[in-house]
C-alpha cells in the first residue's frame, strides 16, 4: 500500500531526506507532469497525535521547496497505477491548482470580538420561561438577528485591513470558525516576498483603539486554496 502526503510538480530537484509515517522514507513517485509524495506502508495509519503532526511535518517540509497539493491524512491507495488513473483525469485542472500556489503561502487572520460583545446573544432571555412557542420563536429570531448584526459590525470593523491584505495577496477566503462566538476567519495566499508586509499591516491595525482583537497567524502550506475536488475525487476513485 502507498501512502500520500502531497502532489507537486515534476522537476529535477530531489526531494529531501524526510521521515515519514513509522519512520519510512518519504519517496517521490513521478507520474508524468506530477509528482507524488509517498511512503510504502503495511496499513492505513492510526490517527493520533503523533501521526498527524507527521503528516503535517512532510508537507510543511515540501511546501518550502516546491508548489505543494496536500493529501487529506489518512490517504491510502493500493498502488500508483490507480492514483495515477485518477489524477490524469483531470490533470488540467491540477497543473492550474499548483501554478496558482507557486511562489506563495497561506496567513490567517481571526478576528475576536471584545469579551463584553462575545457570548450568547439575549442568553438571558432565552433561559427565560416562555409563554408559549411563539414566544419562544420569536426569541430565537431575536438572538439571531443580534448574532448577526454583531457580525456584521465586526466585519465593517476589519474591512478596510481585509482589503489591504488582500491587494497583498493572490487570492483570500473567508472560513469557517470553529471558536464559540462571532470570531471571524480569514485565510490570504501570499508570495514570499509579501509576508512581513502582510504582518506589519495586522500590527499597525491592531494599535488603533477601535480594533477588534487581531491574531495573524502562518505562514502555512497553502491548504485553504487547494481545490479539494480535485483530490478528494482522486481518492475515491483509487478506493474502488
Amino acid at each position: 500500500m502507498i501512502y500520500l502526503y502531497a502532489l507537486c510538480e515534476t522537476d529535477y530537484f530531489p526531494f529531501p531526506e524526510l521521515p515519514g509515517l513509522d519512520d519510512r522514507v518519504v519517496r517521490a513517485m513521478p507520474c508524468g507532469d506530477v509528482t507524488f509524495a509517498a511512503s510504502d506502508v503495511m496499513a492505513s495509519p492510526t490517527c493520533d497525535l503523533a501521526s498527524i503532526c507527521r503528516h503535517e511535518a512532510v508537507i510543511e517540509s515540501l511546501s518550502a521547496r516546491r508548489p505543494t497539493l496536500p493529501f487529506r491524512f489518512g490517504t491510502v491507495v493500493p498502488d500508483l497505477a490507480t492514483i495515477d488513473l485518477a489524477i490524469s483525469k483531470r490533470l488540467t485542472a491540477v497543473l492550474a491548482n499548483l501554478d496558482r500556489v507557486t511562489g506563495c503561502v497561506e496567513l490567517g487572520l481571526t478576528v475576536m470580538p471584545a469579551a463584553e460583545e462575545d457570548g450568547e446573544p439575549d442568553s438571558d432571555a432565552a433561559k427565560e420561561a416562555v409563554g408559549s412557542g411563539q414566544d419562544y420563536l420569536n426569541g430565537l429570531r431575536r438572538r439571531e438577528t443580534l448574532r448577526l448584526t454583531r457580525r456584521e459590525d465586526l466585519q465593517a470593523k476589519v474591512g478596510g485591513l481585509n482589503a489591504e491584505l488582500r491587494q497583498l495577496s493572490r487570492c483570500s477566503r473567508p472560513l469557517s470558525s470553529e471558536q464559540p462566538g462571532d470570531t471571524l476567519r480569514f485565510a490570504y495566499l501570499v508570495p514570499w516576498n509579501a509576508i512581513s508586509t502582510f504582518k506589519a499591516k495586522v500590527s499597525a491595525a491592531q494599535k488603533k483603539g477601535d480594533m477588534p482583537a487581531l491574531l495573524a497567524s502562518g505562514p502555512w502550506p497553502p491548504y485553504s486554496f487547494v481545490k479539494r475536488d480535485l483530490l478528494v475525487l482522486a481518492e475515491r476513485e483509487a478506493s474502488r
